[in-house]
């Protein structure tokens, strides 16, 4: 059994990592809640930076609201799935950890304007999706502007964006998931790693029926090139 002494310097170490953590990212973090306050009520300022949806209020609340349905400590596991190929992309990738580079970030264009944020080792996660009953019962314009009642030219963004920016909270739902096993695991997920017995290098190995037939993900997947020169570098002087 762990003594009490032991405890509380075990507390402090941990205390003294997070605290010398938060002084080496201060300029990070206060840099991650500047472009937060943007994302919210300085419009004309993200749309100067090639913002594109006046929907961007909207989608902040979405994350905000997905995200503070986990523990504080538990977000590192965290990773994301979308469901269409919008500015709730952009506003996930500002606000959080998760994006298209680090693999934690999945992109599915269905054209539903929804997220899913989930816990990569339990799978167990919350979706947060625009409710369309709400949306007819809080905000008659945004239910028009979803539903693609007439042509986009028809609609004031700066009034949509106000118009989200207020109603939001209202018009979001949450359902509890699980997410399928393909899903688990860490970063771009649980992949083999071997050296490719095809092009001789390390990397994410593709399951074979035995480990003689296992190539690597890009040989079998991968067209990065028209053509590779395999031959000898030429001599330098």
């Amino acid at each position: 059994m762990n003594c009490v002494n032991c405890i509380y310097r075990t507390y402090f170490k941990y205390a003294f990592h997070m605290a010398s953590l938060l002084f080496k990212n201060i300029r990070n973090i206060i840099t991650i809640k500047s472009v937060s306050l943007r994302l919210v009520l300085l419009k004309f300022a993200f749309m100067g930076k090639k913002y594109h949806s006046p929907l961007m209020p909207l989608a902040a609340v979405m994350v905000n609201a997905a995200m503070s349905r986990f523990p504080f400590f538990d977000r590192p596991h965290l990773k994301c799935i979308v469901e269409t190929n919008s500015c709730l992309i952009d506003v996930i990738e500002k606000l959080t950890h998760c994006n298209r580079v680090n693999g934690r970030l999945k992109v599915y264009d269905y054209g539903r304007y929804a997220l899913t944020f989930y816990d990569s080792e339990d799978l167990r996660g919350v979706r947060v999706f625009v409710d369309t009953e709400k949306l007819k019962k809080y905000s008659g314009l945004l239910y028009k502007f979803f539903v693609k009642i007439g042509g986009s030219a028809e609609y004031d963004s700066n009034e949509v964006f106000f118009e989200a920016a207020g109603k939001a909270s209202r018009v979001i739902a949450f359902k509890e998931v699980l997410v399928s096993e393909e899903f688990r695991g860490r970063g771009t997920g649980l992949k083999k790693w071997g050296l490719c017995p095809s092009c001789k290098e390390a990397g994410h190995i593709y399951p074979g029926v035995d480990a003689e037939n296992e190539i690597c993900v890009a040989c079998r997947d991968a067209k990065l090139y028209r053509r590779e020169n395999h031959g000898p570098e030429p001599a330098r002087d």
